[in-house]
């Protein structure tokens, strides 16, 4: 070999020699590939016990919530009308007046205010005392305080929860709600809704919240027929009185009067009781069922609006409805109207307020309402019920009788409710 030759090998050895990898970057690869597997069975095992245990609760949670849920289902009641004959004309009916009163013991009068005593205290276990917490904004730590105290009347028990009838002015804005059942027991309540037009709201307190001893002494009121009270009547109140919560008073009906609401028409039981600022209560007959609920405003003496025309309002709201909205003032045209005004027996059109549904309709003042849904409607109180079950955002067809050319004239007119 030349000089020139070995010179060049070993000019070359650098690149000649054989690399050997060390054992970490060797099995670099497999190491990763290893830790691969092993985080794939970990969250596989995971993945696993999270079927076994976690995914069944979690599915029992949603069927739950899809389940029919109860409904509150309240009875109804029938407005009463005056019969009439094929001719139109009223037909005279025998009331409670037409008959003679029997005297009435001492002993018997007796028994009487002592069985008044009995009825108001039955009536006062329904009767609860809510406490309304707004947020204070001027407050840094924004803390709610406590701005009102009134009252509420326990009206159902569907699904676990108990459903409190109160005043809508009371609660709407609330940050928070708690009703208190006795001076020692407080609950969270929840708001489920409001009505500003008929002022009423509805909110709800769980079962399971409320110790058993304190379950078992709450009543649950019926909601009666108030359209069979009559001037005279003997009536319980119960609320919040002279400024006091859960206070009670005895009085008589001093007369009923009726006022006109959108899609509706209030019957208001005037009493002879004394009527504070910022007292709210409710009527009771003397079996100790609710006719009414408190009307607000100034005024000197207790009077209630007729539980009756709220029923279907209170169902509604209570089943997570919205009210239904057409657009209409009106009232009803009896048997004894008909005959002296000729006109048709049915519903008198009062107002038709501006862009509602009503209105868009064609529906003008001065018709005669007869018919919703080819279903017969005889009064504003049977056209309110009928109305509210129809839904927001449908089409619903109108019956009524217009004037012209010296007669009423059947017509049809359509229209699409929506829901306040």
């Amino acid at each position: 070999m030349s000089n020139i030759e070995s010179q060049e090998e070993e000019g070359y050895a650098l690149y000649t020699e054989k690399i050997v990898p060390k054992p970490a970057v060797k099995y670099k690869k497999l190491i990763f590939a290893a830790k691969f597997v092993l985080l794939a069975v970990f969250f596989g095992v995971i993945a696993s016990v999270t079927a076994a245990f976690v995914y069944p609760v979690i599915k029992k949670a949603i069927d739950i919530d899809r389940e029919p849920k109860e409904q509150l289902t309240i009875q109804k009641d029938e407005y009463p009308t005056e019969a009439v004959d094929p001719e139109g004309n009223a037909i005279q009916q025998t009331t409670v007046s037409d008959i003679d009163a029997v005297p009435v013991k001492a002993e018997e009068s007796g028994r009487g205010i002592s069985a008044l005593q009995n009825v108001a205290e039955q009536v006062l276990r329904s009767v609860v005392t809510i406490d309304t917490y707004r947020t204070d904004v001027d407050s840094i730590l924004m803390e709610t305080e406590s701005v009102t105290e009134n009252v509420g009347i326990i009206i159902g028990q569907v699904n676990g929860e108990y459903i409190i009838l109160t005043g809508h002015q009371f609660v709407n804005d609330a940050s928070s709600l708690v009703v208190k059942l006795t001076s020692a027991t407080e609950v969270t309540a929840q708001l489920r809704a409001s009505n500003d037009t008929a002022g009423i709201a509805l909110v709800s307190i769980k079962e399971s919240d409320i110790p058993s001893n304190e379950r078992a002494a709450l009543a649950i009121a019926k909601l009666d027929n108030s359209y069979n009270v009559k001037q005279g009547d003997i009536v319980i109140a119960a609320g919040k009185l002279y400024g006091q919560n859960r206070a009670v008073d005895y009085g008589v009906v001093a007369g009923i009067t009726a006022k006109s609401g959108i899609d509706n028409s209030y019957e208001i039981i005037n009493t002879g009781l004394a009527y504070s600022e910022d007292d709210y209560g409710y009527l009771f007959n003397t079996a100790g069922n609710v006719i009414g609920i408190s009307v607000l405003g100034e005024r000197k003496t207790f009077a209630a609006v007729g539980i009756s025309d709220l029923k279907s309002m209170i169902e509604e709201l209570s089943n997570g409805n919205r009210i239904v909205y057409f657009g209409i003032k009106a009232q009803n045209v009896t048997g004894t109207m008909a005959t002296l005004y000729g006109l048709p027996v049915g519903i008198y059109v009062t107002e038709v307020e501006l862009d509602s549904p009503a209105y868009l309709s064609g529906l003008q003042p001065g018709d005669v309402i007869t018919e919703i849904d080819g279903n017969m409607v005889l009064t504003i109180q049977a056209f309110s019920e009928k109305l509210y079950q129809c839904g927001g955002d449908r089409e619903i067809h109108i019956t009524a009788k217009r004037f012209g050319n010296g007669d009423y004239k059947e017509m049809t007119f359509t229209g699409v409710t929506t829901v306040r």
